[in-house]
């Protein structure tokens, strides 16, 4: 997202108007309450600017939780584990890399993100959310019932450098995370609450959208 691209919200009786580069949404406000962070672990596929910037946040704030890496090159993850990123990474996702009951976020290019999820949802990860700008066209490749362990993400940030280089632990700091589900009952539900409650400890305010008016 470049500077000229910057998102910003302005909040009425039950709704806000969320501008994001030419379009406004009006969507509804979010509780202002959510569960703890509880994770013990997460793992995240797709090291770059977003995903080194999601590890850098969770190991400055939450120093004994796991940030394992998952990735293709080991020299790059070995690079992001030595700067302090990660606490261990692979590039073989299996049930035996992935630790129980981990929170697995995936941020890769759009079109290689259901690919992912089902790989890290085969490895019995425990819940799984993603960084992808798109929503609806992930779901429907994910077959039926996508969302039982999926819970779709756009965190409204970014910069204008790339790679892990650039992580900002304060990247998601008051920006906008938009969480999909399918229906707004959804939004009571365990597994969504814990996407929730892991993007506002982030430090971003976050606010529910079904995957069709999010795209």
């Amino acid at each position: 997202v470049g500077k000229d691209q910057r998102d910003s919200a302005t909040h009425i009786t039950g709704f806000c108007h969320l501008r994001f580069r030419d379009f406004t949404f009006i969507i509804p406000r979010m509780s202002e309450t959510s569960p703890q962070f509880q994770e013990r672990s997460i793992v995240i596929v797709g090291v770059g600017l977003i995903g080194g910037s999601i590890a850098a946040a969770v190991r400055k704030r939450f120093p004994e939780c796991q940030g394992i890496g998952v990735g293709r090159n080991e020299e790059r993850l070995e690079q992001a584990r030595r700067a302090g990123l990660l606490t261990s990474w692979t590039v073989d996702l299996n049930k035996s890399t992935v630790p129980a009951g981990s929170l697995g976020v995936v941020c890769l290019p759009v079109h290689q993100i259901p690919n992912a999820v089902t790989a890290l949802l085969n490895a019995d990860c425990e819940i799984v959310t993603d960084a992808g700008s798109v929503k609806a066209s992930i779901y429907e490749a994910l077959g039926p019932n996508p969302d039982e362990r999926f819970v779709g993400s756009h965190p409204i940030a970014g910069s204008e450098q790339s790679g892990f280089e650039h992580a900002d632990a304060n990247l998601f700091k008051n920006r906008l995370c938009v969480v999909t589900t399918s229906s707004p009952e959804d939004s009571a539900l365990s597994r969504v609450q814990r996407v929730i409650a892991f993007w506002k400890s982030l430090g971003s305010s976050v606010y529910l959208m079904s995957p069709d008016e999010h795209d």
